[in-house]
């Protein structure tokens, strides 16, 4: 009786575990089904969102003339037959003698502009805001775009000027109310307040440039005061100049920053030493207000360039590391006896370096 009622029960869960399972198959089969089914919908979708795709774009540069041999990287997202359904090809494209590039007999929903470049110019992110077109539209609600021959989308690059040894500095310091200034160095790139003086620190071997900072009467915002303290001057503005300006300077200059409102990116060019000495400092600032956490403060990031030899504002980066030093300490040597140091024919003595470097190579082979 008992091996009978074990048997029912055995007989029992074993079609109840069947039926679960066929359940789970149909479970799964319609799953399955289903992902199918939208997975058909979404290649449909993206296949037929692709256009023909036709492009026109002009290059120019800082005072609006075509820059002629531009390579312009494009990008153009496509249909996919596997998912995500969609992929990028890649065309580059060269422009002509008026600056113009086309592109054509391609077909995409999407287009991307990349970083355009060519030798002796650089490529403005900051002026090319708007890098991708899409041509076909979802519920998203994204302006179609449409191209116009006549009217070719205008990029911006810039045309360096001539190229200097630049000594860069980059600091980073925060003044308190009523702190210390700090003092800025721009050949020998250095940057300290009193305070570090009376420490292990150096003072910096020259103060081109005092930074300091209180709280107006209203305590509503930081006035922050840059100043030259030997002949020469400073100029603020938030114009990016690769060439410091010849004159205009003032003694000294205050900037106003709000409490708590990250202020524009500042541009301070210098001018010290008697005009021996040109500089520009790239400066972030942000007033920091009174709280549990910190006392009001002024935040400063501080890109400093140095130029002994000129105006220039614009670094030579292929110049070699021991060449850039050798020259920079030469500098400072000539403007410890209050001398201009001789300017440097960079090309020529990059070209000597390499030079130098394939004999030595030829030699070791030898």
């Amino acid at each position: 009786m008992l091996k009978k009622k074990m048997l029912c029960v055995y007989i029992s869960c074993v079609c109840v575990f069947s039926a679960v399972a066929l359940g789970d198959e149909k479970y799964e089969e319609r799953e399955r089904i289903a992902a199918e089914h939208k997975m058909s919908r979404m290649r449909s979708l993206f296949k037929n969102m692709d256009k023909k795709i036709f492009f026109y774009g002009k290059v120019v540069d800082q005072y609006g003339d075509p820059v002629e041999g531009a390579r312009v990287p494009v990008g153009v997202a496509h249909f996919s037959p596997k998912p995500p359904f969609f992929a990028i090809k890649d065309i580059i494209v060269k422009t002509d003698k008026s600056g113009i590039f086309e592109v054509k007999r391609v077909r995409g929903h999407e287009l991307y502009i990349h970083a355009i470049s060519k030798e002796g110019y650089e490529y403005e992110y900051s002026s090319n805001r708007t890098t991708s077109f899409r041509y076909a539209g979802d519920d998203g609600g994204e302006e179609i775009f449409v191209p116009k021959k006549n009217h070719p989308v205008v990029f911006f690059m810039r045309k360096k000027g001539e190229t200097a040894c630049l000594s860069k500095g980059r600091f980073r310091f925060s003044i308190e109310k009523g702190g210390d200034p700090c003092y800025i160095d721009l050949i020998r790139p250095d940057c300290r307040g009193k305070q570090h003086w009376l420490s292990d620190y150096r003072k910096p071997a020259h103060i081109d440039v005092i930074v300091s900072a209180c709280l107006d009467k209203k305590h509503t915002s930081f006035i922050v005061k840059f100043a030259v303290p030997d002949a020469g001057g400073v100029i603020v503005s938030d114009k990016l100049l690769y060439v410091a300006p010849e004159d205009g300077y003032s003694s000294n200059v205050v900037v106003t920053v709000l409490f708590n409102k990250k202020a524009k990116e500042q541009h301070v060019y210098i001018k010290s030493r008697g005009g021996l000495v040109y500089g520009r400092l790239d400066v972030g600032l942000r007033a920091i207000a009174f709280s549990q956490w910190t006392h009001e403060h002024i935040s400063m990031t501080i890109e400093s360039f140095g130029n002994a030899f000129g105006r220039e504002l614009e670094d030579e980066l292929s110049l070699p590391y021991d060449l850039r030093k050798r020259l920079l300490k030469e500098a400072e040597e000539s403007l410890e006896q209050g001398k201009r140091p001789r300017k440097p024919d960079l090309k020529a003595l990059i070209n000597a370096e390499k030079e130098q470097k394939r004999k030595e190579k030829m030699g070791t082979h030898n």
